[in-house]
């Protein structure tokens, strides 16, 4: 690969990075908002939607506001794969922002500490790494190119009778 294909490869990959680290981190601070300046209130679980293959669940749930509104909100967790302890018509906590009650989540997925998407960070990280030191290596490569390869032995001109050894 050539060095402009192997940085520009290195740099995507730095902003994919970058950018799933950003989107996590947004929804840290709106749940560190829920935690601070939230309400609390009884919901309804609606329905568990399973995630396929890698992906977490979406849980499904309504609750209703003190104006007597319902808001029906969807949920797929930063820290858990599976809502299997739920269940349609189930009691759930709730909380939400009084002014702008569609920034909800579970009460039970505050004070979790480890992100599911640690684990894809890391190995994101782990090929990024790796796509560099190759490029490092590549780059070494051509800057101090190995010995030359001896010349091949012409056959015009340079033969002489064949003596043996004594």
């Amino acid at each position: 690969m050539n060095p402009v294909g192997t940085i520009a490869l290195a740099l995507l990959i730095l902003v994919f990075f970058v950018a799933i680290v950003w989107i996590r981190r947004q929804k840290a601070r709106s749940i560190q908002e829920l935690l601070r300046r939230g309400r609390r209130t009884q919901g309804e679980v609606l329905f568990v939607e399973e995630g396929y293959e890698d992906n977490a669940d979406t849980l499904h749930y309504s609750f209703t506001l003190t104006d007597g509104r319902e808001m029906r909100h969807s949920y797929r967790s930063l820290f858990r794969r599976s809502w299997g302890d739920v269940s349609a018509g189930s009691p759930i906590d709730i909380i939400y922002l009084t002014e702008d009650p569609r920034q909800s989540l579970p009460a039970q997925e505050t004070g979790q500490e480890e992100p599911l998407a640690v684990i894809p960070l890391f190995w994101i990280a782990v090929v990024a790494f790796s796509l560099l030191c190759v490029y490092a290596v590549e780059q070494g490569k051509q800057k101090n190119p190995g010995p030359p390869a001896p010349a091949a032995p012409s056959s015009r001109g340079n033969l002489q009778p064949y003596k043996p050894r004594p």
